[in-house]
């Protein structure tokens, strides 16, 4: 229903390691209160509970932000997020979008590199990727971090009261 959301509760098996992709489908109209939308989280109010959000930002574009570990601090979230000539998503039609993100590795012995690479798809073809690499001597394996927090799907910015959820779509 469209003002319901999914809470998947937290197993290790919701854990995304280096590698993950998600669709979703949904219908969403502009938040009443300004705000972004979630279509897909495990995204706590604290920072190490936090290890992905997919969603949309006010204005319609679709947004992802992963939380890595293996990275330096001032690298360990990558967002990547639609352009307006990509299209807006808050228009109340039914959209398919998703994300994907991997892992791997470019190079032998000393120029070995680590790479990795956020993409999203709006609707099933790539639109905008973020990226980057590594020499695997400083960066030998990165990963989403783990997070205890539930998975989320179709629910905004969690909420400090877990008995008051809020969710995707607003009236």
């Amino acid at each position: 229903g469209q003002l319901d959301f999914v809470n998947c509760g937290h197993d290790a098996s919701l854990d995304f390691g280096s590698s993950l992709a998600i669709d979703a489908w949904f219908a969403a109209v502009p938040s009443v209160s300004g705000a972004g939308q979630t279509l897909v989280s495990k995204w706590g109010i604290d920072s190490e509970d936090q290890s992905l959000q997919l969603g949309l930002t006010p204005d319609g574009r679709l947004t992802c932000t992963v939380h890595l570990d293996g990275l330096p601090e001032a690298q360990r979230f990558l967002i990547v997020t639609s352009e307006a000539d990509d299209g807006t998503l808050v228009d109340g039609l039914p959209h398919h979008v998703g994300c994907a993100f991997s892992v791997g590795s470019q190079g032998e012995g000393a120029a070995a590199k680590t790479t990795w690479k956020l993409e999203l798809f709006v609707p099933g073809r790539p639109v905008r990727n973020n990226s980057g690499s590594a020499l695997a001597s400083s960066v030998p394996i990165v990963t989403i971090h783990t997070s205890s927090t539930d998975l989320l799907l179709g629910m905004t910015q969690p909420s400090t009261d877990p008995e008051t959820p809020v969710p995707i779509v607003e009236q």
